[in-house]
């Protein structure tokens, strides 16, 4: 799941069915976190304090606009290496404002 040692910086939580992430730890060194193929529907707010996290996927869960707007206001965003987001429950233009 995370690679060892007491400041882990990759989080996979590939196909846990999470509808949440209440019971996860998410430890500030994260650089990577994948929740692809869960149940989410809103991003926690936790991951907007992740400062080290460039690689994030949201892919395949149950995302819709308002369950990804935190990203728009979040710094989150612009330090940023990758994010992986192919959700068809949003609505893409709407998406890309808050990318512009």
């Amino acid at each position: 799941m995370a690679d060892g040692g007491e400041n882990p910086t990759v989080l996979d939580l590939t196909s846990y069915q999470l509808r949440d992430l209440d019971s996860v730890d998410l430890p500030p060194s994260l650089t990577e976190l994948d929740l692809t193929a869960n149940r989410l529907s809103k991003l926690d707010p936790r991951i907007a304090q992740l400062s080290n996290l460039k690689k994030l996927s949201l892919r395949q869960n149950l995302f819709d606009d308002s369950g990804v707007e935190p990203l728009a206001t979040s710094h989150l965003i612009a330090d940023l290496e990758v994010l992986f987001f192919f959700i068809s429950l949003i609505n893409l233009a709407e998406l890309l404002i808050f990318f512009v």
